[in-house]
This record gives C-alpha cells, structure tokens and sequence, in this order.
C-alpha cells in the first residue's frame, strides 16, 4: 500500500516543475517578444536610414547631373572663348601684316622721295674729254657732293665735288682731265657689254641726306648718243662696299 505522505510530496514537486516550466516558458516569450520588438525597431530604423541614404543618392546624383550639365557649359563656352581667340589672334596678325605693309611702303616712299637722279643733259667737250656740262637732278633728295667723272682710253678727267639741290635742279660745271690712268673700277659698270667696249665711259657720283652713296653710270658713243646703265646704291656698313664707293678723294671720311 503506498504512502499517502509520499503521494502528496511527489505531487507537489511535479506542480512546482510545472508552474516553474510555465513560468520560464513566459520568460521566454516575453524576451523572443521583446527580442522581436527591439528586431522590428532597428529593422524600421534601417529601413528609415537606407530611404535616407536613398533620397541622398538621388539629391546627390541630381547634383552630379547638375555638375555635369555646368560642366558641358562651360566646356562649350571655353569651345567658343577658344575659337573667338582664334580668329582675334588671326585678325590681329592681319592687322600687324596690314600694318608692316604700310611701314614698308611708307619707308619705300620715303626712301624713293629721299634719292637723288643725276642726269648730263648739255656738254661741250674737247675730244672726248668733256670739259663743261649741265647736270640735273631730277630726284626728291639733293645730291650731295656730286662728281663727275669721264675717260676715254687713259684719259680722264673728273668734276669738283658739288651739291646740287631737288627737283629739277641743274649744275653747271667744267671738269679738268687728270694725270694718270683712271681706275676701271670706278667706271665699268657691271652690266658693260661688248657693244660699248671702246666708248666713253662717265659716271656721276653722290650721295643723300640719309649718307647712301649712289653711282650713275652711262656710255657715249662717237655720235655723242647715251647709253645709261641702271643707277646703283650703297649704304655704309651694310656689307662689302663696291670698289666705286670708298676711294677717299671721291668720298669725304
């Protein structure tokens, strides 16, 4: 027969180990509810923060288009700055070629104005050795310290040195011949051809207001009609200096 004492104790542990089941399984579900509640706050809160971080990718992938849009803008205005600069510095380069020309023709004028051209037109000679003649000066510039020279063979003779007004301006002089034989160089120009080997030869020298020094060269035949070779110039110090230019009794230091 059992104990009824020990029944009843039995009884009571089982109701213990029961309500204290019950009572952890509470716990349990009370923590996994409030392990889900914490879960579901946190999962809201990053849902909140990833449709944050999304609004901030779109305003920032606006702002990256915006950049983009500003920056083809600018782009485009440097394409035109770039092409306006191009055609100034084509302009302007026009201008300064523009600019030269006229420096240059306004020089060109100038220096065509400031040229002397020496021309005999009288002369009664003894032989072929003129001894009085008319020079002109048909040039925009005087001619300074104008000489006349002329041979015939080995004879020569040569004009005072003299300066002889612009425009139109004429000289009368005489020339008195020279003792010894002239200097080829300073008659035989360099276009002298066969066809007036033989003539006389005479040559007109000077200079300008500007210290260039300038050769009139022609031939006479024995009917007394003239030849004239192209006028030549030099100008001190520009480089070799011809023959006809540096004989001090003709050209004052």
């Amino acid at each position: 027969m059992t104990n009824p004492i020990v029944l009843h104790t039995a009884t009571d542990i089982w109701t213990k180990l029961a309500a204290i089941g019950t009572l952890v399984a509470a716990l349990a579900t009370l923590s996994l509810a409030f392990l889900t509640h914490v879960l579901a706050r946190r999962t809201n809160e990053m849902a909140a923060e990833t449709k944050a971080v999304g609004k901030a990718t779109g305003e920032l992938a606006d702002q990256t288009a915006d950049m983009a849009r500003e920056t083809a803008s600018v782009a485009e205005a440097t394409r035109l700055l770039a092409e306006e600069t191009k055609a100034i510095a084509a302009a302007t380069r026009d201008e300064a070629e523009a600019t030269l020309a006229v420096v240059k023709e306004t020089e060109r004028d100038r220096d065509l104005q400031w040229r002397p051209a020496l021309s005999v037109i009288l002369w009664r000679s003894q032989g072929n050795i003129v001894n009085e003649l008319e020079i002109v000066n048909a040039g925009g510039g005087p001619a300074i310290g104008v000489r006349y020279l002329v041979r015939d063979g080995r004879r020569w003779a040569m004009l005072a040195a003299r300066d002889i007004p612009a425009g139109g301006q004429t000289e009368r002089a005489s020339s008195g011949e020279m003792p010894g034989e002239p200097d080829a160089d300073l008659f035989a120009p360099p276009e002298a051809s066969a066809d007036h080997r033989g003539e006389t030869i005479a040559v007109l020298l000077c200079s300008d207001a500007l210290g260039r020094r300038y050769r009139f060269p022609y031939a006479t035949g024995p009917t007394g009609g003239r030849h004239w070779y192209p006028p030549e110039m030099w100008t001190p110090g520009s480089g070799t200096s011809p023959p006809w230019s540096t004989p001090p009794y003709l050209w004052p230091l």
